[in-house]
This record gives C-alpha cells, structure tokens and sequence, in this order.
C-alpha cells in the first residue's frame, strides 16, 4: 500500500443528482456547477459553514486549473465505469444522471492507501 499523499486534492461529485462536483485542495473548497449556477470558492478553516464566497478574489487561472482538473477527474470516472462506451448506464439513462452508481464504486476500486 502507499503512503497516503498529505497534499492530495480530494474530489467529490455533488449528491444525489450530481448538479455539481467539488474539489478540496490546500485546504480551500471550489465548487462547480456546471453553468446551473455561479461556481463558488471557500476557505473551510476561516469559514466553516461556508457563508463567504470568495470567488472573486482568486485569480482566474487559478480557477480555470481547478475546474479543468475537476472535469478531468469527473470524465476519467465516468469513463471508468462507462460500461457500454456510449455514456449511458445499463437502463439507457445518458448524462449526470447516469453516473451515481457508477461514480459511487470508485472508492473501492480506487489504489489503496495506507490509513
């Protein structure tokens, strides 16, 4: 097993209809929301309940990295678990709706870390 990375960045997908994905790196939160709504930014160790969206005060290639990095590791998911090649899960459903199952399972067959 390795050791796990202490500056890894965590990502999650939005549940349950996965509306939005998230990712957490040097302990600083961005959201996105895939043009459903204004994308958000947090620094969880100064605002806990994430009341203050401080977006605006980031710079934008900074973001423009986090949201190409947290696509990347959504479509690299979903094409794990892509069971047909064609993006629609075993019933025939197509887009965000059709990965939970899926996406859920990459926990487990992820490599493992040492805990």
């Amino acid at each position: 097993l390795k050791d796990i990375p202490a500056d890894r960045p965590l990502y999650f997908n939005c549940r349950p209809d996965l509306t939005c994905a998230a990712s957490i790196e040097d302990g600083e939160k961005y959201i996105h929301h895939y043009g459903r709504r204004s994308d958000e930014y947090y620094d969880p160790r100064k605002d806990p309940y994430e009341r203050n969206n401080i977006i605006d005060e980031q710079p934008e290639e900074e973001l423009e990295r986090r949201k190409e990095e947290l696509l990347a590791w959504r479509n690299q998911a979903a094409a794990v678990y892509d069971e047909n090649g064609s993006g629609e899960d075993s019933t025939g459903e197509r887009g965000p709706r059709a990965l939970p199952e899926r996406l859920c399972r990459i926990a487990t067959s992820s490599i493992k870390y040492k805990r």
